[in-house]
């Protein structure tokens, strides 16, 4: 009998055993499943960055508004990965609400075709709001092309700047006056020199003011020879400026100013070696209107050209004739002269304009 009652009390003690151990099985793997499953939370403020990578430094992919209904993925000390509407990111936990577990991604339908259980279904989010800006590469392209096209510098036009421009055929003027003489009466028929002015544009108007010089070949003197001119003097400018597109500029142009020249000759008597010097100073004023263009080939720098076409009028107010013979006698005549000359101006002026 006793071993009986000692066998029946161990068979009893290992099937506790065996049940406690199954029950304890049992209860780890529904808390793993628990654990492994995901849950649902709400957004306990405002604003909330759901950002690529648990760190605040990391890029904003968007904002999630209060009350939002995300599905916590996992956790990583201070965050959590959460999936909203589609996108999946990292916020601070201490911003959500658990809720409950989150319901299978997929479902599918008990045996029977019955539904699945109402605790089972999805629970109803938010309508979408329109989310902010990104500042990051999700930005749309279009965007960034917009961007691109306001900061490239060729939005605006410098308000303030500095052009030289070559002067070709300055002062080219057909002969006229009061005398029919070619070398009295021409002022030249080509020069090349140039220009320097400073400009300020308000809107569509634009003043400048400069100074000019110009070297060209006047008429022929007694013998053939030429006599040379060096033309200067200062100058204004307005123009009415209409922009083509963000390059491009034409322009009306009108222009006033002084003039002031040097004038030079010199003939030789081959047969005495005689010397003719003929040296004068003149003076005057010339006005010309015309147009031009100017395309921007960097936000600060273009390339102008335009034509004149106008008037020129000055005085011969003093020359010196000098004979110089071969045996080395000088005879010097000076004469002032109040004749006015004048003819028409044509230039065309090519060069760059630098704005600030």
């Amino acid at each position: 009998m006793r071993m009986v009652g000692r066998s029946l009390v161990g068979r009893f003690l290992s099937v506790r055993l065996a049940l406690g151990v199954l029950c304890a099985v049992l209860l780890a793997g529904a808390s793993a499943e628990l654990k492994a499953q995901d849950s649902t939370a709400v957004v306990t403020t405002t604003d909330v960055r759901l950002r690529r990578a648990p760190s605040i430094s990391a890029t904003i992919l968007e904002t999630l508004p209060k009350d939002a209904t995300v599905v916590i993925r996992r956790r990583d000390g201070a965050w959590a990965e959460v999936e909203f509407l589609g996108n999946t990111g990292w916020v601070r936990a201490a911003q959500l609400r658990v809720t409950g577990p989150a319901s299978p991604r997929t479902s599918s339908a008990p045996a029977g075709g019955s539904p699945p259980p109402s605790s089972a279904r999805t629970p109803e989010r938010e309508p979408p709001r329109p989310a902010p800006p990104r500042d990051d590469e999700s930005r749309p392209a279009v965007s960034r092309t917009r961007a691109t096209s306001e900061t490239d510098g060729f939005a605006s036009r410098p308000r303030v700047s500095i052009e030289a421009s070559g002067l070709q055929r300055a002062f080219g003027v057909e002969p006229g006056g009061t005398n029919d003489q070619p070398a009295v009466n021409a002022f030249g028929t080509a020069g090349f020199g140039f220009d320097v002015q400073g400009r300020i544009r308000f809107g569509a108007l634009s003043l400048g003011g400069g100074f000019l010089r110009s070297s060209h070949e006047l008429a022929q003197f007694v013998d053939g020879n030429p006599i040379n001119a060096t033309w200067s003097g200062p100058f204004g400018e307005m123009r009415l400026q209409v922009p083509l597109g963000r390059r491009l500029d034409v322009f009306l142009t009108g222009r006033g100013g002084l003039a002031s020249g040097q004038v030079q000759g010199e003939s030789t008597d081959p047969t005495t070696s005689a010397r003719l010097l003929y040296a004068a100073d003149v003076t005057g004023w010339h006005a010309a209107g015309g147009g031009g263009v100017g395309v921007r080939l960097t936000p600060n720098i273009s390339l102008v050209a335009s034509g004149l076409y106008g008037l020129i009028r000055s005085t011969e107010s003093e020359s010196d004739i000098t004979l110089q013979t071969a045996d080395g006698q000088e005879v010097r005549t000076t004469a002032r002269d109040e004749t006015e000359r004048r003819g028409r101006l044509r230039t065309i002026r090519v060069g760059l304009a630098l704005g600030f």
